[in-house]
């Protein structure tokens, strides 16, 4: 297992851009001794999927992502935790909300296209009561926005 790591961090090290991270959203170890990773390219924009030797970490194939991959375990975490840092939100969580779906969407209105935007919703404790629809930037780390009036 600590080679299948380490291919993830030579891969890592041979992104095509050094200016920015690029995360792995999923990983798969396939039977012939290569891994298919989903990696979002946040400088970038992009996503693509990426076959690499498990032995070697050489990259055999990198294909760019037509749409917008599922969200990940960790990305639905991290806007969670941008939400629970919210001033105007946290308060929410302190009481009890409940955060539900983790849809890639379009970013708001006068936000960058490019990157990366999971969707959020906020239910009472008991998931009665829809609360709040955040829209969190995952590349900026941060609330692009949230409303708790609906129609």
């Amino acid at each position: 297992m600590a080679g299948f790591a380490a291919v993830l961090i030579v891969a890592l090290a041979g992104s095509s851009r050094a200016d920015g991270p690029v995360e792995i959203l999923r990983q798969v170890r396939v039977p012939d001794h290569t891994i298919i990773a989903i990696r979002f390219d946040h400088a970038s924009g992009t996503a693509s999927r990426v076959v690499m030797d498990e032995a070697s970490g050489k990259v055999l194939h990198e294909h760019t992502y037509a749409g917008r991959p599922q969200s990940s375990s960790q990305e639905f975490q991290d806007a969670v935790c941008i939400i629970g840092s919210h001033s105007g939100l946290r308060s929410l969580i302190a009481a009890g909300a409940v955060a539900e779906g983790g849809f890639i969407v379009d970013g708001p209105s006068g936000h960058p296209a490019s990157h990366r935007y999971i969707q959020i919703r906020l239910l009472s404790p008991d998931r009665q009561h829809l609360l709040q629809v955040a829209l969190i930037d995952l590349t900026a780390r941060m609330v692009a926005s949230a409303r708790s009036s609906f129609e």
